[in-house]
């Protein structure tokens, strides 16, 4: 399981690397994006540890990702989503200060952030809930250009 959530990261790591039409708003879109995507791969490793996580798909582009996981475990509750999702957002934000990052929501099943810099900026929103008697987890990552 490790292994294919590092094998997808990769896959994204060469489709953000193989699309620089636009320069300089599209490098930081792309920075931006790849320290978004690293965030959910620390906190899917980190929830892997503890229960059974699986990928259920999602899409990315240039300027935005989604993925959605199942977590396979009935233990899991949504109430901590939050709490893991801080604690890996701690961790994760030391190696990111070269953007002004702040928490735009905090709730029990419901964690977002922004990074931003000079040019672009972009949002994480990590949910979780269940749907169908399964527990998912969603993450939509956008970026947007300030076109200052």
């Amino acid at each position: 399981m490790k292994f294919y959530l590092s094998f997808l990261i990769v896959i994204f790591t060469f489709l953000i690397s193989c699309n620089d039409n636009e320069k300089t708003n599209s490098e930081n879109a792309n920075s931006q994006l790849d320290a978004a995507i690293q965030f959910q791969t620390s906190l899917i490793s980190e929830l892997s540890q503890k229960f059974k996580v699986d990928t259920l798909g999602g899409s990315l582009n240039i300027r935005n990702s989604f993925m959605q996981f199942g977590i396979n475990d009935y233990t899991y509750d949504h109430s901590n989503t939050y709490n893991y999702s801080l604690q890996v957002y701690l961790k994760w934000k030391e190696n990111y200060s070269r953007y002004k990052i702040r928490v735009l929501f905090q709730g029990s099943n419901h964690f977002s952030f922004e990074l931003k810099d000079d040019y672009t900026v972009t949002t994480v929103d990590v949910i979780s809930y269940t749907m169908k008697n399964q527990n998912l987890i969603e993450f939509n990552i956008r970026s947007v250009s300030l076109n200052i």
